[in-house]
Order: C-alpha cells, then sequence, then structure tokens
C-alpha cells in the first residue's frame, strides 16, 4: 500500500514449488491483485531463491526497493542470491519470521538444539547485514506494517 500510494509500479513473486508473479502496475486494482495473491500464497516448494533471482533480474528496473519474506531457513543460495540484488545497488530488505520460538515452546527442539539454530539464525542475519541488507526479524504477533518500518523507517 505504501509504494502504490506513492504511484510506483508494484509487482510480486511467490515461489515454493513454482514461480507466480504478478506484473507491475499501480492504483487500488493492483493493490486487490497483490492481495489476492498474497492470500492464496502457501508455504511449500523447495526452488531456490537463486533460480528466481537469475530468472527476474533482467526484468526489474535499477534502484527498485525488492522486499522479501522469509523464514532464511533450508535454502543455502540467499546469500548469493541477495548478494546478487546488492551488486547491483537493488535496495533489499528481508522480514524474516522464525520458527524458532514456536518450535521450541512446542517441544519440538531441545533447548541445545535451539541454541544452535539461533545462533546460524544469528550468524546468517548478520551476514546479511554486513551485504547491506535491511533485515528485520518479524515476530508473530507483529503487524507487515510495523515489521517494515523497522527494517526500513518507510
Amino acid at each position: 500500500k505504501y509504494f502504490l500510494g506513492r504511484r510506483d509500479s508494484v509487482g510480486i513473486i511467490v515461489y515454493g514449488d513454482e514461480v507466480v508473479s504478478v506484473d507491475r502496475d499501480t492504483g487500488k486494482k493492483q493493490l486487490y491483485v497483490i492481495l489476492t495473491k498474497l492470500a492464496g500464497a502457501v508455504a511449500r516448494g523447495n526452488i531456490p531463491l537463486q533460480v528466481v533471482v537469475n530468472r527476474i533480474l533482467p526484468h526489474i528496473n535499477k534502484g527498485s526497493p525488492i522486499i522479501f519474506l522469509s523464514n532464511l531457513e533450508d535454502d543455502p543460495t540467499i546469500v548469493n542470491a541477495l548478494r546478487d540484488f546488492r551488486a547491483r545497488d537493488f535496495d533489499v530488505t528481508v522480514l524474516s519470521p522464525s520458527s524458532l520460538e514456536f518450535e521450541f515452546d512446542a517441544k519440538r527442539i531441545d533447548r541445545t538444539g535451539y541454541e544452535v539454530m539461533k545462533t546460524e539464525r544469528d550468524v546468517l542475519i548478520g551476514e546479511l547485514r554486513g551485504l547491506g541488507v535491511n533485515i528485520m526479524d518479524w515476530e508473530p504477533d507483529m503487524l507487515l506494517s510495523t515489521a517494515l518500518a523497522g527494517a526500513r523507517g518507510f
């Protein structure tokens, strides 16, 4: 809504077991199209981010902001893919909901496993910040607008 309110062209790419995109456009109709696509998005599949980045890079305008929502788990290509965006001066923001607290509270992982996974996540987040990526550890009870404001100052 923020970008559409500025009359920017906004598109979206959802990937998992397939890559689905909404072409860039402006206005209230585009907001509805994007929200509808997001409402139907399901976390599944294993397409690496690097595959998606390689496919879309030639079609993104220079200087476009990139907002990436990911738990940052199970994809070894994330660092290189986001490095590719940053190397081309794209403004990258990552909103990353973590499942660690939930998994620990649900007793799916023990204290040692939790500490190891949390350390790995913290190291990855630090590495991404070192690339110039704006990143927000998105808590489950936090509104999207609040998470974006924390990561970017929008």
